[in-house]
């Protein structure tokens, strides 16, 4: 696979952002000239902006997403959205968080999420210090097998979680995701985006 990608990174942080964008757009291209069994591309594209509200202690966090494959891609790339670093979609830990890993598969996938991040608490442990906060998020994702049936299949989820945050580096959460199928709990070291 060949892949050609360009990055918009204004974050204030890479690991807890309180602020700024990340915007990315890739196009992967697959063939027998590339040493792949069949030819496919895809086009991918992710926007995610953070807001302080009032404070930096309360932060909105939106992700908006879109990749389309055409072609004959492998299995594995129908239940994943493409981009600089690859991730399960649509169900998981990361996108569809209350539906199970890669539940829904497709060519066309968006999805939009959004996280109210709050953490008030802040502990110092000598020259650290450890946030603890909490979130409430919700996701609204598509997926279909043509471009034509996409808005006829809708996964709705949200839930709410627990965050902790060391010198806004390392990000522990413990999430609660529900969605029409039931639910999940999620152990993960980032956030979601």
């Amino acid at each position: 696979m060949v892949r050609l990608g360009l990055t918009w990174d204004s974050r204030d942080n890479d690991w807890s952002p309180t602020e700024g964008s990340l915007i990315d757009v890739t196009f992967d291209a697959a063939g027998k000239w590339t040493g792949s069994t069949s030819n496919w591309g895809r086009f991918h594209t992710t926007v995610r902006h953070y807001w302080s509200l009032g404070q930096s202690k309360v932060v909105l966090a939106h992700r908006f997403t879109f990749d389309s494959l055409w072609g004959e891609p492998p299995l594995m790339t129908l239940g994943e959205f493409g981009g600089l670093f690859p991730m399960d979609a649509y169900g998981g830990a990361f996108v569809g968080r209350g539906f199970g890993r890669r539940r829904f598969i497709g060519k066309h996938k968006a999805t939009a999420s959004f996280e109210l991040r709050f953490a008030p608490v802040e502990f110092k442990i000598r020259r650290h210090t450890l946030g603890v906060g909490l979130e409430l998020f919700v996701e609204a994702g598509l997926v279909s097998q043509t471009m034509t049936d996409l808005l006829k299949h809708w996964y709705v989820s949200g839930g709410p979680g627990l965050l902790l945050i060391w010198d806004r580096f390392v990000v522990f959460r413990v999430e609660g995701g529900f969605g029409k199928e039931g639910g999940a709990l999620y152990l993960q070291s980032e956030h979601a985006f």
